[in-house]
């Protein structure tokens, strides 16, 4: 099957709106600039997907006809095999033409919430550890979203966008926070962390993702993060501590790193402080001998939990966030070993 797909260059402005049919009957307007799968979301279709960059593979659709631009042809996501057969990622892919897609509906994709794009002003950050900054931002109106959900950010300078977890709440005052790990060469946490002045204008298009709070149940809560996967799992805890549904519920919070330096300090988040109801357990997986001035436990995250809570693992919510590797142990242990229901396991894997 030849593709209709094309590269897409920093050049290259669509401004055109096209249908795109999909194969169950149904179609959307594709707007301009959203691909396949913000288009989907939009027009609250359920089109499954996960980390909204190209690395999980898990919207993957089969291009029956039309042209697309493809801004991440050499993504992780879709194997070269899979693209000679169709497939394309819908998270990477913007219409140039009408089209019709085949993919199988995920009704756990519907969005409760339709994302939005918006303009946003750049307030300011403060450091978290050594390489996670918490940054805040204003959107021209209140931002809907729930605890555990993540945005699209567009940065001046830069060309595309980037997936980033909102650690606050919905609030009146339009105030939208990440947690930031600096990648090194990172093109986005560049500008972020050595270029962004407060003032400037970006864009904010969300929200995002299915791994967020349940409030349908009062199980316990047991969140697992590790590094800027502590940006979801606070807002799910703070989601948490601000729900009548749990307000009985225990909040276990446990978080990793690899050395001492990679864990955040407490008191940097008032909900954490001296908070009876909320369980927090850190580790550090470095080797014993690499540092003496650890108090905490030791060992990989999923390990710990497992270590101290496998007796509650039946009766529990999971909510889990941070490396891939990190997130599948922690699936592998929960699924497989322990046999949690999955429908009990709600994740984003950030690539």
């Amino acid at each position: 099957m030849m593709l209709n797909v094309a590269e897409k260059t920093e050049n290259q402005s669509l401004t055109e709106n096209f249908e795109v049919i999909c194969n169950n009957g149904t179609s959307y307007n594709c707007h301009a600039g959203d691909t396949l799968l913000t288009g989907a979301l939009r027009a609250r279709l359920g089109l499954a997907y996960e980390c909204n960059a190209g690395g999980c593979g898990s919207c993957k659709v089969i291009l029956e006809s039309g042209e697309v631009e493809d801004r991440m042809p050499h993504a992780t996501g879709i194997k070269e095999r899979e693209r000679q057969r169709g497939k394309i990622l819908a998270c990477q892919c913007v219409p140039k033409s009408p089209c019709s897609i085949s993919f199988k509906e995920d009704a756990e994709s519907i969005p409760v919430i339709v994302p939005k794009l918006q303009e946003a002003i750049f307030l300011g950050s403060r450091q978290i550890t050594h390489d996670l900054r918490e940054f805040s931002f204003k959107v021209a109106e209140k931002m809907s979203f729930i605890a555990g959900q993540y945005a699209l950010l567009s940065l001046p300078g830069m060309f595309g966008v980037r997936s980033y977890s909102m650690s606050n709440l919905e609030n009146d005052e339009g105030i939208v926070q990440f947690i930031i790990r600096r990648v090194t060469g990172g093109t986005s946490t560049e500008i972020l962390f050595d270029k962004l002045e407060p003032g400037e204008k970006c864009q904010i298009d969300g929200p995002y993702s299915s791994a967020y709070l349940r409030n349908d149940n009062s199980r316990p809560i047991i969140c697992i993060a590790g590094g800027s996967g502590l940006a979801p799992m606070l807002s799910v805890i703070r989601g948490a501590l601000a729900s009548r549904v749990h307000v009985h519920s225990d909040l276990y919070f446990y978080y990793g790193g690899r050395e001492p330096k990679d864990i955040f300090d407490r008191a940097l988040f008032e909900e954490l402080k001296d908070n009876p109801r909320i369980h927090l357990v850190t580790s550090v997986s470095c080797e014993f001998n690499e540092t003496t001035e650890w108090q905490g436990q030791r060992g990989f995250i999923h390990e710990c939990v497992e270590k101290d809570l496998a007796n509650r693992f039946q009766e529990s919510e999971f909510y889990i966030a941070g490396p891939p590797p990190m997130v599948d142990a922690v699936r592998r242990m929960l699924l497989l070993q322990h046999q949690v229901p999955a429908e009990r396991l709600h994740y984003d894997r950030f690539f």
